[in-house]
């Protein structure tokens, strides 16, 4: 019987090395048959690959649109981020400041508590805007004590126990707006207090004890817009009290005023809107007829509190006619005429004769 290899021989197949060396490596029959799969099917795909479509250029996408820092009703709130670096906020002991954003400005605020000089507050604020030192035991302000405050636009020193106030104190404080001097124990106003406020527009000096103002004592102050002087003592004005001003509103509320002179005085409110006279003990004599003219061109109108026979009637009611040896004075009333003299002021001289009708 042959065997395989005769049998082969035979039959004109080749004979393969019998060497181990020489041996080719053999696989598995099922990775055999893994691998003849594998290629017919890359030869498949590949035989039946379509070619790919041309691309198509991708349209432009429009630019984002820039939101502001206030979103609209459909959109989420932009947190928004400080861009220049923060300084550092130095605050006087004993106080709370806070830091205005908008221009890194601060408000200093010192009420009630305790202060008895202002050269107490240290260390001193950088860039500090508003002041508030209202209810301390301040008495006297020196021309030292705002040196490194030259940034302030509001300084409220009311309700202290002010007294004095050192000409110039102010001097350092050229961005000054407003000036509350309220509730103290002030009572002379000179024109040195105000030196270097040209930018002033408010000044509050209401409540003091007041009794004297000097001539031209806010000339000094051309951009003031507002004063306050009511509640204090004072009977007069001197001349040129507001010239150089360009007062628009005027308190002069419960003084001691029996007349007040239109001449060097009141002629040089030119851009004034509102004046108030209430609770003066005005003295409806000859002597207030031209303030009676000058409110009258502003349509105000007040009361008489001397002589006795005219307590609370009003200036607008009032016609006077001048006469050699009298006064006519009419009453625009419903009641019927009478005719009396005319009676004394309080602590006044005789009047000449005069006449009105009621």
């Amino acid at each position: 019987m042959l065997s395989d290899s005769e049998v082969e021989a035979s039959l004109g197949i080749p004979q393969l090395p019998s060497s181990k060396e020489n041996a080719w490596p053999t696989k598995p029959s099922s990775m055999l048959s893994s691998f003849h799969f594998t290629a017919s099917s890359v030869e498949y795909k590949t035989a039946n690959k379509q070619p790919k479509p041309t691309k198509q250029p991708r349209a432009p996408r429009p630019p984002p649109t820039s939101r502001g820092l206030y979103p609209g009703p459909n959109q989420p709130p932009i947190a928004a981020y400080q861009t220049r670096p923060p300084i550092p906020i130095i605050c006087p002991t004993g106080c709370s400041c806070s830091l205005h954003i908008n221009d890194l400005g601060l408000t200093v605020n010192c009420k009630e508590r305790g202060f008895h000089n202002i050269s107490e507050l240290l260390p001193r604020p950088l860039n500090a805007k508003k002041l508030y030192l209202s209810g301390n035991l301040i008495q006297k302000i020196y021309r030292s004590d705002f040196w490194n405050f030259s940034s302030l636009d509001l300084l409220h020193l009311g309700n202290n126990r002010i007294s004095y106030v050192q000409d110039g104190a102010f001097i350092n404080l050229p961005n000054l707006k407003s000036l509350y001097l309220n509730g103290n124990d002030i009572e002379r106003l000179t024109p040195g207090m105000f030196r270097g406020l040209q930018s002033l527009h408010y000044l509050y000096f209401e409540y003091n004890l007041i009794r004297e103002i000097q001539p031209a004592a806010f000339s000094l102050m051309p951009n003031l817009k507002l004063l306050f002087l009511n509640d204090n003592l004072l009977r007069t004005l001197p001349t040129d009290a507001f010239a150089g001003t360009s007062l628009a509103r005027l308190n002069l509320r419960n003084n001691h005023f029996l007349a007040l002179p239109v001449a060097g005085v009141l002629e040089h409110l030119h851009a004034i809107v509102q004046i108030d006279l209430k609770l003066n003990p005005w003295d409806c004599t000859c002597e207030l007829v031209p303030l009676k003219q000058w409110l009258e061109a502003y349509n105000f109108s007040y009361f008489c509190l001397c002589p006795d026979v005219l307590p609370a009637v009003s200036f607008a009611l009032i016609q006077y006619t001048p006469q050699p040896q009298s006064l006519i004075v009419v009453f625009r009333t419903l009641s019927t005429v009478l005719q009396l003299l005319h009676s004394f002021c309080t602590g006044r001289s005789a009047v000449p004769d005069s006449r009105f009708l009621v």
